[in-house]
This record gives C-alpha cells, structure tokens and sequence, in this order.
C-alpha cells in the first residue's frame, strides 16, 4: 500500500482495500444469481432453437432441392452443430447474467449456471422414472391426434 509521508493513504489503496473487504465478504458463488442465470440460459436456448427453426424451414421452404439430396447423416450432423453453438451462446448469456448479478467471481457463478442445468436434469429424470406415465395428460385424452413416428403412416 503506497502512503504518503504525512501517513495518510491514497484514495487509490482506499479503493483497493474496500474492493479487497468486498470481495472477501460477497465474494463466492451465490446459487441465486447462479438460479437466475440458468432460468436465462433456458430462455435463450428456447429463442435461439426456434430462430435456428425458423431459418431452416425457410431455407427448405424456399428451396427443397437443398434437403432432397442430402444425406439424413448429413443433416444430423449439421442439426447437432447448430444445438452447441445455440446450448455454448445460450450459457454463455446465463453465465454473463449470474456474473453481473453476483458482482464478484464470474467464472465460479458460470461453473453454478452449468451445475444447476445438470441438478435440474437429474431431478426431472428422476421424476420421470417415478412418476412414469401417470403424469402423461395427453395420453388420457382421447380426442389427441396421434402421429405415427415410425412410417407407419405411409405404408400402403
């Protein structure tokens, strides 16, 4: 810490000093803001795949040559490509959030973000593997259109 001679400090090792208090004090992950920055990860991820949507239905759309002489692993592969770079933009804005929520410790409020997508996971398998079918509303509603996703609408 630079003092002058008189003893007194400077404002800037004043500044240092409480930035130094603050951090030691409101510095760590804060599992809110983390919270907050995965319910915006979700948010993004639901904009971004419906605007990837979008475009690739228009790009079909206006010219079906481009998927017609594709190969299906092709446009897996391309599908795929395009789910990271929404999933790495989408995270990246929640971890961004957490970050300027929490103030202090950026990169652990991002590592939070992450780990609550995966708690979140985990619980909602969990609840899926207990709870089963009881929960499935569509299948007691009988008036629901079923579309068949093996072909079987096609056969002769």
């Amino acid at each position: 810490m630079a003092q002058n001679i008189s003893g007194s400090s400077s404002a800037r090792s004043r500044r240092d000093d409480v930035v130094a208090a603050e951090r030691e004090r409101f510095g760590g992950i804060k599992w809110g803001s983390a919270f907050f920055g995965w319910l915006t990860a979700i948010g993004m991820t639901v904009l971004l795949s419906a605007l990837a949507t979008a475009v690739g239905a228009g790009v079909t759309a206006t010219n079906p040559q481009v998927t017609q002489g594709q190969n299906p692993q092709t446009l897996g592969v391309i599908s795929g490509i395009v789910l990271v770079i929404v999933l790495l933009i989408a995270y990246y804005c929640g971890g961004y959030v957490a970050g300027r929520m929490a103030r202090f410790d950026g990169m652990k409020q991002g590592i939070a973000v992450w780990l609550w997508g995966i708690i979140v996971a985990v619980l909602v398998a969990i609840l899926a593997a207990v709870a089963g079918s009881q929960f499935n509303i569509l299948g007691y509603l009988g008036g629901v259109p079923q579309i068949p996703v093996d072909g079987s609408l096609f056969d002769p």
